[in-house]
């Protein structure tokens, strides 16, 4: 038995990605994968960062007004230069095809870190930390599953 909470107890490892259940700022589930750290990464390090009690500040000024769209496959887009400055080089935001899990997949690469949220057209957030950088996966249910703000937390 771990000591960690129940939000952040790894799934099980999916094609070299760790799994971690999240909420979001309206209290509903979504989960957070990252590729499995390179050798010598400490793991418990990587999953203790997710705990709940590393929130993004949502008042913080560094937020920038980027529309995500949902576009119809995995492809990576380019983000603009002022998302890029956040950290967030490219993203894919897809249907996932599995409605009844989460209907929403957004895959994203950071060259910053740690702490990002991803707000959606409701206003829902969804705060990750980010231990390495590299490719980074949120899966989500949304009604306005569009992501208008990225922000980072230095």
């Amino acid at each position: 038995m771990t000591n960690q909470p129940p939000s952040t107890t790894p799934l099980p490892d999916n094609n070299g990605i760790i799994w971690t259940t999240r909420k979001t700022k309206d209290g509903k589930d979504f989960l957070h994968g990252w590729k499995r750290p390179v050798e010598g990464t400490d793991l418990g390090l990587a999953q203790g960062v997710q705990r709940e009690d590393n929130p993004v500040d949502p008042e913080a000024d560094n937020r920038e007004n980027d529309d995500l769209p949902v576009v119809g496959d995995e492809k990576w887009i380019a983000t603009d230069p002022a998302v890029q400055d956040q950290g967030i080089s490219r993203y894919a935001l897809y249907f996932n095809g599995h409605p009844n899990v989460y209907s929403y997949t957004l895959d994203f690469t950071n060259t910053k870190g740690w702490s990002f949220s991803f707000i959606d057209e409701s206003g829902d957030k969804y705060g990750v930390t980010t231990i390495q950088n590299g490719d980074h996966y949120l899966k989500y249910n949304s009604t306005a599953p569009t992501i208008k703000f990225v922000q980072r937390e230095p």
